[in-house]
């Protein structure tokens, strides 16, 4: 395990094949981020900008670009080309969803890029309103970055405030949300956690009920739906986050069994039927089985139920552990696909750090981009499959 207080929003690593030694938490998995070539591009166009107001539209452009992530290293450089300590705290707030790991002391470095001990507090403030913290139980780092008694003391309030970022949905900004979860045969594969074993849908089923009961509140509306050869509702419309519906909630989630097939479109066709609906968070571990399978398709169907991108959908690739019959790398790419299609963001949980879709030098990254339709050289080809060729060129691929 690493060592605690972890900051992080998305959790993004990529395809490999599982080991034979218990798996470690892959909440803690952290990579995945922006390549250097899209990183420096970002940074050299908040740069090329003079005013304060066009750095911030060079970063919401950036932003924009790909749904990958940034390091906590890469959010300490960008937080560092800002001169006003307000337009530091904005950067925050923007790059907030797209933070993927920060450690003790990559937050204490962000903190440490401000001058004055007044505005620390109201940086710490903000990244705890944020929900980037994941263990708030070892925070004595952050507090030792303050000089003086009085900022300790105003750390340590902020701190004991603090609620812990869910690891698999990160922070949900949206009032009326769809969690959309995959519960077919392939989410019983099996990992450890801390000598604790696991099946996906286990595990997933935490976290759900961690987001709905620690950070969800009255001012949200939700609804469930979980899918494997059908798809089932928890409720026929959005409902308010009482008490006892989150009760009723989590016993639904609670009763999840791991079986049947994968009918992702039935599911998002279902999430996306509901009115008031303003954001979706589908999770899934494998590919379209049944119904509609094809992933060109159904992305384009989720473009258009997204309504112009306004109502996004947030896929999150949960690929910890093993099951016969996985394509990891297929799953993966079906996943970014839908981001990209609808403006949701990406992320992809497990423990491995490599990324088979960086690695374009590998005969491993070779063979994963050939699995989800890249070639390994830059050469344009967009063509009629224009979805591929985007997903492909975000990293830094071509479609075939």
């Amino acid at each position: 395990m690493r060592a605690a207080c972890i900051a992080i929003l998305v959790v993004v690593a990529a395809y490999a094949a599982a080991p034979a030694a218990a798996d470690p938490d892959p909440c803690f998995a952290n990579a995945g981020a922006r390549n250097s070539t899209e990183f420096a591009s970002c940074v050299d166009h908040i740069k090329h900008e003079t005013f304060s107001s066009d750095k911030i539209d060079a970063l919401g452009a950036c932003l924009k670009q790909t749904d990958r992530g940034f390091t906590g290293t890469q959010v300490q450089t960008i937080v560092a080309l800002f001169t006003f300590s307000s337009d530091m705290i904005t950067a925050i707030k923007m790059m907030q969803p797209y933070i993927l790991g920060m450690t003790c002391d990559e937050i204490v470095a962000v903190l440490n890029t401000y001058s004055f001990s007044s505005d620390k507090i109201t940086a710490l403030q903000t990244m705890v309103d944020q929900r980037v913290i994941v263990d708030t139980k070892n925070s004595a780092e952050i507090i030792d970055a303050f000089t003086f008694s009085s900022d300790k003391d105003a750390a340590r309030k902020i701190l004991a405030g603090a609620k812990p970022r869910n690891c698999v949905y990160g922070n949900i900004i949206a009032k009326n949300v769809v969690f959309v979860v995959d519960t077919s045969g392939s989410m019983s594969a099996t990992f450890s956690v801390d000598g604790t074993r696991y099946t996906r849908l286990q595990y997933v089923a935490k976290q759900l009920s961690d987001v709905i009961t620690n950070q969800l509140t009255s001012t949200n509306n939700m609804n469930i739906v979980r899918f494997s050869s059908g798809s089932q509702q928890w409720q026929p419309g959005l409902v308010p986050v009482s008490a006892s519906n989150a009760a009723l909630a989590e016993t639904f989630v609670n009763s999840w069994v791991a079986d049947g097939g994968t009918n992702i479109y039935d599911a998002l066709r279902t999430a996306y039927s509901y009115s008031n609906v303003e954001a979706v968070y589908l999770l899934s571990d494998g590919t379209p089985s049944v119904g509609q399978t094809n992933p060109n398709i159904i992305a384009e169907a989720a473009a258009g139920w997204s309504k112009e991108m306004t109502i996004p959908c947030h896929t999150i690739a949960f690929l910890e552990g093993s099951f016969s019959g996985d394509n990891k790398a297929a799953s993966a790419d079906m996943m970014s696909k839908l981001a990209t299609a609808t403006g949701g963001s990406y992320r992809m949980l497990t423990q491995w750090r490599a990324d088979p879709l960086r690695s374009r030098n590998s005969p491993r990254g070779t063979l994963a981009l050939r699995r989800a339709g890249c070639a390994a050289d830059d050469k344009p080809r967009v063509g009629p499959q224009r979805q591929r060729a985007r997903a492909c060129a975000r990293v830094g691929f071509a479609a075939v």
